[in-house]
């Protein structure tokens, strides 16, 4: 077991509010990530993509790079790989960057071991409020003691969550589309019943 703050670098994002520009047609415009664009599976939802604007130009460290792992630390604590579509965007304070060295540590493995029940249990017991898990302490994360499989292994395990992200989305959406027809047969069943 190793603890993560020597696998890895820490940066947390920034008070929003506070750097915020009020006259949103003069300063500097970025895309920005928010605590509810985390989904299922380590992934982002991006699809209402918020702007904001600042009255000065925000520096490098505060944005996503791709190869980071971006944490929500507010409950549900989840993490996310960041691919070449994530970079660029800007996070708040609730949530922090992971970058670690991908010859000890890949950053995909990283997010699958953050996203997996194993480091649950330390996560709800460094809570802010102790019963439920408002809150996590970017000092928490760091102490964080995590297994490291070999990179190999690290890449097999990865290769393995991959393949099964892919089925589980298969059937997610074959529930979706038997829920889909059941409630179609449903409502065609009860007109015709309503009709006789």
């Amino acid at each position: 077991m190793r603890k993560l703050e020597s696998l890895a670098s820490f940066h947390s994002g920034l008070q929003l509010s506070r750097m915020q520009n009020q006259e949103d047609d003069k300063g500097f415009s970025y895309k920005v990530i928010k605590i509810s664009d985390f989904g299922d599976f380590g992934t982002l939802n991006l699809e209402n993509t918020e702007h904001i604007t600042f009255s000065k130009p925000i520096s490098e460290d505060n944005m996503t790079q791709e190869g980071d792992v971006l944490v929500r630390l507010k409950a549900p604590l989840s993490a996310v790989y960041i691919t070449k579509d994530y970079a660029g965007r800007v996070f708040s304070s609730v949530m922090a960057v992971v970058k670690t060295d991908p010859n000890r540590l890949l950053p995909q493995y990283l997010t699958h071991y953050f996203n997996s029940p194993i480091p649950q249990g330390y996560f709800q017991e460094c809570s802010t409020n102790g019963t439920m898990m408002s809150f996590l302490r970017l000092a928490d994360l760091k102490e964080l003691e995590m297994y490291l499989p070999s990179i190999e292994q690290q890449k097999q395990i990865v290769q393995l969550i991959r393949e099964s992200d892919k089925k589980i989305a298969l059937l997610q959406e074959k529930i979706k589309t038997e829920i889909s027809l059941r409630n179609g047969r449903f409502k065609q069943l009860a007109i015709q019943g309503v009709q006789k």
